[in-house]
């Protein structure tokens, strides 16, 4: 039973005597997870600062140039927010000093990067405060007291909710409002200190029969899940917005801010992993769908917690292998490890630390400070010989896509949660893989799209149940900027018109025959919602060469329109040269009688109204003239068909059914388009 241990120390020791066997590139992550109880968190403040003074310098002297350091753990702040208490550790009253921003000065003049490690999910632990706190801790506020939509906590499957799961009180991530109050806390500290990065822990469920709360279930059942996924699916969804959400609303802030996850060690096994041992797999258990974070970059790097020893039942090597090979190939991972409360040997902890160079990982980190003391001098003599810049990040460093994020909000300004918003032709995909990725709106109206492709042109669809599309084109996205793209719908509704040239709806708008000789003619269209009739022209002359109508709709509101017409199936129909103008005509301003009226075209072409075959683009069917295209409300807008044949035949007939403005869109009151550098 020892041998493999023997055989495994053996090999670390020879490992080892290559010393400092750094990666290629002479660059590694190597990094420490400090957490709340790793000595510093105690209410004596210069006991707490003589503890953040050792763990800097010690992190530095053994030439580790990366810190994790715990600033929020359970809906409680090591620096003063406006929005949350201090920890039970003062009272939940100011301590009259700021833990974060000593810790993060002092690791900037050890030459350390500060990444600010907060846990996303927990609430609180045990019974909670137990008092009031100022500000008022969301457990109080939120927790088991809270009624209907305002309890956060995470539901059973009969809908009770859960105050005590793994030792905490859990937020749910399928609540917007839960999920909204993390994201604020986050941006509150990104805006306020210069930290380096952002570490996120307990960014999961504590189970996979969680979180049926009312909030969450009515989401699932309606529009908050818009690619009808199963509730597995749907549950991992939220947690994985969450993040999309994070990531481009710290863009906004500071966009050299790295960001990171610190999951379980096993995601899932299936035919594409190495390791198909047991164990709780965190992509079906807790939600964590840490390879796809990775893959959709809504993190720079991962962490995982692969907390087993090389050569294990549970080998580390595989896990690792693991995750980087569902990784996409471009985002970072950071091998994670633990010495098991100090119980794991050196040879241990220095082969784990070997397959993260040996596989090419980007770096290695270990939990936690207060267990080290056994290994510093074995890691700095047989890993950690010199000091090694970190890694660059080649999409932060030299970005070759941009992010595009807003808010949408209603004809009152209020945010709208789960808006719709797909980007037309998005590299990321629903979850059938056929369109666009459908982005959700947060509880404040934001939205964030990651790893735009750059370009001028692209198009935004906003959608919302019962109101209309709002479609904005033209939005420009340039490397490395974060284009802002604001949506305000309208109560206003445009409406469908379809106007006939023979049975002419007075109320649709206004058919005018502007040259030629026209007649009816009873062949029609059968396209849905065409008139019964139809009117012709085909007279042998020069006019009738040229005839030219004009359709006038008479629209209800501005909005966004596609534009149809329609002809009947007939041998004598044969116009391929037609041309078309769309216009619109705005009224002088300077209030003189006899001032002109400006018009502008904002579309033209040519389209080709032949009545046979019965495949041609305008018989019986709506064909499209134009698309997507701004029109006013009112009867200011012309659309003109001009025949454009320079001899035509008695039997060469100009026929028209029908045209159609349909409305597929609204306009926002307010939209803004602009480039955050």
């Amino acid at each position: 039973m020892t041998k493999p241990f023997l055989s495994l120390s053996l090999l670390a020791l020879c490992v080892g005597l290559f010393a400092d066997s750094t990666s290629a590139t002479g660059e590694e992550v190597r990094s420490m997870w400090v957490s709340r109880f790793d000595g510093w968190a105690v209410s004596n403040q210069t006991t707490s600062k003589s503890k953040i003074d050792e763990i800097m310098s010690t992190l530095a002297n053994n030439n580790f140039n990366t810190v994790f350091f715990q600033v929020r753990g359970q809906c409680e702040t090591y620096y003063p927010s406006p929005n949350e208490p201090w920890p039970s550790t003062y009272g939940y009253a100011s301590p009259g000093w700021n833990p974060l921003q000593y810790a993060l000065d002092k690791a900037h003049e050890k030459g350390l990067e500060f990444h600010a490690y907060i846990n996303t999910h927990v609430m609180c632990s045990g019974t909670g405060p137990g008092k009031s706190t100022s500000p008022e801790h969301i457990y109080n506020l939120h927790g088991p007291t809270a009624t209907g939509n305002d309890n956060w906590l995470i539901h059973d499957e009969n809908g009770a909710p859960v105050s005590d799961a793994d030792g905490y009180a859990w937020m749910s991530p399928g609540h917007p409002e839960a999920s909204l109050w993390t994201r604020q806390q986050i941006m509150y500290l990104l805006q306020n200190y210069a930290v380096d990065g952002l570490h996120f822990d307990r960014i999961r469920t504590p189970g996979n029969t969680y979180s049926h709360d009312p909030v969450t279930q009515a989401r699932f059942e309606g529009e908050g899940n818009p690619d009808n996924v199963g509730w597995d699916d749907f549950m991992r969804r939220q947690i994985t917005d969450d993040l999309r959400r994070i990531y481009g609303q710290a863009a906004m802030i500071r966009p050299a801010t790295k960001i990171s996850a610190a999951p379980f060690g096993i995601m899932y096994k299936d035919s594409t992993t190495q390791y198909q041992g047991t164990g709780t797999q965190a992509q079906k258990v807790w939600y964590q769908d840490g390879f796809r974070w990775l893959q959709e970059g809504v993190v720079d790097f991962m962490v995982p917690q692969i907390y087993w020893t090389v050569g294990s039942s549970h080998p580390y090597e595989k896990l690792l292998a693991d995750w980087l090979s569902h990784s996409g190939g471009e985002r970072f991972v950071v091998g994670g490890s633990t010495t098991n409360s100090g119980s794991r040997t050196v040879e241990q902890l220095l082969a784990e630390q070997q397959e993260t160079r040996t596989q090419s990982a980007a770096g290695w980190c270990c939990f936690s400070y207060q267990s080290m003391t056994n290994y510093w001098d074995s890691l700095k003599t047989n890993r950690f010989v010199n000091k090694v810049a970190l890694p660059t990040m080649p999409w932060k460093s030299a970005p070759t896509k941009g992010i595009i994020t807003g808010f949408v909000t209603d004809a009152d300004g209020k945010p709208l949660t789960d808006a719709r918003v797909v980007l037309e032709n998005d590299p990321l995909k629903n979850a059938a893989g056929t369109a666009s990725y459908n982005h959700l709106t947060g509880a404040d109206g934001f939205f964030a799209i990651l790893n735009v492709p750059v370009g001028a042109t692209h198009k935004l669809t906003f959608s919302k149940t019962g109101k209309m599309n709002i479609i904005k084109t033209a939005v420009a996205v340039s490397a490395g900027h974060v284009t802002q793209v604001n949506a305000q719908f309208s109560n206003a509704t445009p409406v469908t018109r379809v106007i006939g040239t023979r049975d002419t709806d007075a109320t649709a708008g206004i058919y005018t025959e502007i040259l030629g000789n026209w007649g009816n003619t009873t062949a029609a269209s059968t396209a849905e919602g065409a008139p019964i009739s139809s009117r012709y022209c085909s007279n042998a002359t020069i006019d009738n060469a040229h005839a030219s109508v004009s359709f006038k709709p008479i629209l209800a509101a501005e909005g966004i329109y596609n534009v149809y017409a329609t002809i009947p199936y007939g041998t004598a129909i044969d116009c391929p040269n037609t041309n078309w103008t769309l216009s619109v005509t705005t009224p002088s301003t300077n209030g003189l009688a006899q001032a002109q009226a400006t018009e502008t075209v904002l579309a033209s072409g040519t389209v080709a109204f032949v009545g046979t075959p019965e495949s041609a683009p305008f018989v019986n069917k709506w064909g499209t003239v134009t698309s997507e295209v701004r029109l006013p409300a009112g009867t200011n807008t012309t659309l003109t068909f001009t025949r454009n044949d320079s001899a035509v035949g008695q039997n060469d007939r100009f026929t028209l059914s029908a045209v159609k403005f349909e409305a597929v869109g609204s306009v926002p009151v307010s939209m803004s388009d602009f480039s955050l550098e």
